[in-house]
């Protein structure tokens, strides 16, 4: 555990119980500031349920927190008071559940606003990987955007995790970032997480869908709660992009094995069921485009099939939507628009991300869910990696 008994004033520029959980945190002090409280991984066992082990007591004005409130929301429970964010960092909590033997415990965290660094992904990867650092990331960091309820946009993206220091068999939580935009060069964090917590046999991805389907209703209600706590949203309407995150030259590859088939009244290997794709993108600043796509799947029972497509011409921008004018005649409408952008590490150095989605068969192009889960997407969606 950690004890800090000061008479003065006390300050924690770092997190306090990252790597693992202390077993309990007591600071004593005039005016006290603490940064973080376990940064969603670990902190103090115990913080938050019954017999709580966290105790922070000042003297003076006590934990500090904004001088001024940001934004306005209500907590997602029956309950109908309002609460002021930002607060003190992650002393604000909905949803959160015990432990129990069959139970998820869930938290959802807000922290205080903060000023963008270098642009508005750079400082969702910055972020990302402060609040994720107990898990193993990866080399890929992407965020989507869209607008909550209240007109406010918001970056977001979420995922279930591998810890980097686990036991064998351990389930994996799930947890989001979502950054929401308050104009200004500013923005604020909100965390969310879900640890499984089921004992009982079974399928592991069944009990990791039970905790993520747990947390999404108070998430969402939460979410929702969210208003400016003055005036309107500083961004009502029009695209979430610059054209410079959509243009550039683009790539696409995916392939999939369906399984091993074995003749039955042979008994010999029948074969194996795959499928590959690759595609190019091309937005030039200059307002033309290159598109192109092609797949092919073979398969024991179904046989092999295959196809391609291929045009270019030139596209304007509708906000995120990319509107295209083919120079020849295409064989099907091709519908475009940018729901992501994010970053790769590669032998070749970072390469930039751009996520589309096409539009659904009402025509409408929908954004990914606020409670993303990283690729899904109840449609097509298309990661291109710069070239």
């Amino acid at each position: 555990g950690l004890t800090v008994t000061a008479v003065g004033d006390v300050t924690v520029t770092g997190a306090i119980g990252v790597g693992r959980p202390l077993g309990h945190l007591s600071i004593t002090g005039n005016d006290i500031r603490v940064a973080s409280i376990g940064g969603l991984a670990a902190g103090v066992a115990g913080d938050g349920v019954a017999g709580a082990r966290t105790t922070v007591t000042g003297a003076g004005a006590g934990l500090a927190a904004a001088a001024s409130s940001a934004l306005t929301c209500r907590a997602a429970s029956s309950t109908p008071a309002r609460i002021t964010i930002p607060c003190a960092p992650r002393s604000t909590r909905w949803g959160l559940t015990p432990i129990t033997d069959s139970k998820p415990a869930a938290a959802i965290f807000v922290m205080p606003p903060r000023a963008m660094t270098g642009g508005a992904h750079a400082t969702f990867d910055e972020v990302w990987r402060q609040q994720f650092e107990a898990f193993e990331l990866g080399d890929t960091v992407v965020h989507y955007r869209a607008r909550i309820k209240s007109g406010l946009v918001v970056h977001y993206m979420g995922r279930f995790f591998t810890r980097k220091v686990r036991t064998e068999g351990a389930l994996k939580p799930y947890a989001v970032l979502y950054l929401i935009d308050l104009g200004g060069g500013r923005v604020q964090p909100v965390t969310a997480l879900v640890e499984p917590v089921d004992p009982s046999v079974g399928m592991g991805t069944f009990k990791e869908s039970a905790a993520f389907n747990a947390l999404w209703r108070p998430l969402l209600e939460m979410l929702e709660s969210i208003q400016p706590a003055g005036g309107r949203a500083p961004y009502p309407a029009g695209g979430f992009f610059a054209a410079s995150d959509l243009q550039g030259n683009w790539g696409t590859t995916s392939s999939a094995y369906g399984g091993s088939f074995v003749n039955t009244m042979t008994g010999m290997s029948a074969g194996v069921a795959v499928s590959s794709a690759s595609g190019s993108f091309r937005l030039g600043t200059d307002g033309t485009y290159d598109y192109a796509f092609a797949y092919a799947s073979s398969h024991p029972q179904f046989g092999k099939s295959g196809g391609s497509e291929k045009h270019s011409g030139r596209y304007r921008l509708d906000g995120d939507i990319v509107l295209v004018e083919p120079s020849k005649p295409s064989g099907y409408t091709f519908t475009s628009c940018a729901v992501g952008i994010g970053t790769r590490q590669t032998p070749q150095g970072l390469k930039r991300i751009l996520v589309t989605v096409s539009a659904n068969n009402a025509g409408a192009f929908l954004s990914p869910q606020l409670m993303a889960n990283w690729d899904y997407y109840p449609g097509v969606m298309t990661w291109y990696v710069e070239k």
